[in-house]
């Protein structure tokens, strides 16, 4: 091989080497694009657990009956606290635990990924309504957040004998039965909203669910994330090893 050659072949290695660190450098920038876009890759089993993970939803429901309240912490992060009004507690701690056990039937990812036609939907929403509503009603006297007489008794009996007031025992305590009404009374007035409230939280799931669009639209997600990862595993692996770099094939330098 004389020197001509020698440099021919030397200069051809060097455009083979730049050629490939071209290659990586593109690789790497299309990667970093990726991570930084708006809608970053994420991994198929995350993004489906996210969409089916309803947690969370029923853990807003259940704060929202229990009357809690949005604040902040000392570190800016949101928390639920008691309210410091019992005015704001509609519900009693039962009320609120059998009601969260009625919807956890419903608001679930079984009935996510069902496949319902719009008059099935009705039907279970209709029976739903009529028969969360007659529960509620019928046993309001446990759901409801109110004070009983007693505790009305026992809260106001030292400040009336501390204060001298001439008010028997029988007559307090008649006091505190009207007070008591007077309090479920006010709660009362919240039944027909908050049965409304909790029927379109179960109405929403069952749209949902509406001619298995949500198992549909999981395919869809599916599909996408698996013709992601197959262009990846395509660049990252055999991708590039079927078009490896050849200085004797043109095609093959870009």
């Amino acid at each position: 091989m004389n020197e001509q050659d020698e440099k021919m072949m030397s200069y051809m290695n060097l455009m083979e080497k730049e050629l490939e660190g071209e290659k990586l450098r593109r690789l790497t920038a299309e990667n970093h694009n990726a991570q930084n876009s708006a809608f970053p890759p994420l991994k198929e089993q995350n993004l489906v657990e996210y969409q089916l993970d309803l947690k969370e939803e029923l853990d807003r429901i259940y704060h929202l009956l229990s009357g809690h309240i949005l604040s902040r912490d000392e570190d800016g992060n949101e928390v639920w606290i008691e309210p410091d009004d019992d005015r704001l507690k509609i519900f009693s701690d039962y009320g609120v635990k059998q009601i969260m056990n009625i919807i956890s039937f419903y608001i679930n990812r079984n009935t996510l990924l069902s496949n319902y036609d719009i008059e099935t939907v009705i039907w279970k929403m209709r029976d739903f309504g009529i028969e969360l509503a007659d529960l509620i009603f019928n046993r309001y006297e446990v759901f409801f957040y109110y004070p009983s007489p007693e505790d009305l008794y026992e809260l106001y009996l030292p400040i009336i004998q501390k204060r001298g007031l001439r008010i028997s025992d029988e007559e307090l305590y008649w006091k505190c039965e009207q007070w008591s009404k007077e309090e479920l009374q006010s709660k009362l007035r919240h039944y027909p909203m908050m049965v409304q409230s909790l029927i379109d939280a179960v109405h929403s799931t069952y749209l949902r669910a509406l001619r298995g669009q949500e198992r549909e639209s999981l395919r869809k997600i599916l599909h996408v994330s698996q013709n992601t990862g197959g262009i990846g595993g395509d660049m990252g692996g055999q991708g590039l090893d079927k078009r490896r770099f050849n200085v004797f094939k043109p095609g093959s330098w870009t």
